[in-house]
């Protein structure tokens, strides 16, 4: 059984969780954010150039729209996605059967194949997350940075969600360095996860019931 498991009422708690974690989960996000870039180009340009067109208007950059994206959407989906849907799977079904449909319904939520990726792949962390842990908390804290990471860029830099989109090694001023950021984030990923789980399995005298 997991250690510092919390249960009920306390999935809304800090209470007795080791802080050691909020860190490591930080980076594995960061991380992954970049890991999955290149499964975006995937998609022809054309798709993206269409999406980024019709959805223009809708994502202003402005306090507002960083406050809905980073602070609101995380609370409000993770209370539904993990909090209500995660959970009940959890109960009828496998761990991974759980988390992996779960991460689908996630994704779909987002209603466009650009954001699906992403979303599922983090939407499968943060299910692995809360499955070791029952903490809710913790799977805002991820879903915070992880629209906070993508989304302020854009709010200092005119143009940079458009540019960054259509072509992400851009960012990184070179092919190589993309490619190497990639890698290097794919072992962080690994390495983050390896620490977590040795963390969240630690000394099952640490249980939380």
């Amino acid at each position: 059984a997991a250690a510092f498991k919390l249960r009920g009422s306390n999935r809304l708690s800090w209470a007795n969780f080791p802080k050691i974690a909020l860190p490591i989960l930080a980076i594995a996000t960061v991380a992954l954010i970049i890991a999955r870039l290149p499964l975006m180009e995937i998609f022809p340009k054309e798709w993206l150039e269409a999406f980024l067109e019709a959805t223009k208007d809708m994502l202003r950059i402005d306090w507002i729209t960083l406050l809905t994206v980073a602070v609101a959407a995380p609370i409000l989906e993770e209370v539904i996605f993990r909090g209500v849907v995660l959970d009940g799977f959890l109960k009828r079904y496998s761990p991974w059967t759980a988390i992996f449909w779960s991460s689908v319904l996630f994704g779909l939520a987002h209603m466009n194949p650009f954001q699906f990726i992403s979303a599922f792949l983090i939407g499968v962390f943060m299910g692995w997350v809360y499955y070791k842990t029952k903490s809710l908390l913790l799977c805002i804290f991820i879903h915070f940075i992880n629209n906070f990471i993508a989304f302020i860029p854009a709010f200092f830099i005119e143009g940079f969600e458009t540019e960054s989109s259509m072509d992400p090694a851009s960012s990184f001023g070179s092919n190589y360095n993309y490619y190497l950021a990639v890698g290097i984030s794919i072992i962080i990923i690994g390495f983050c996860i390896y620490l977590l789980r040795n963390i969240f399995e630690k000394d099952e005298n640490q249980v939380i019931t």
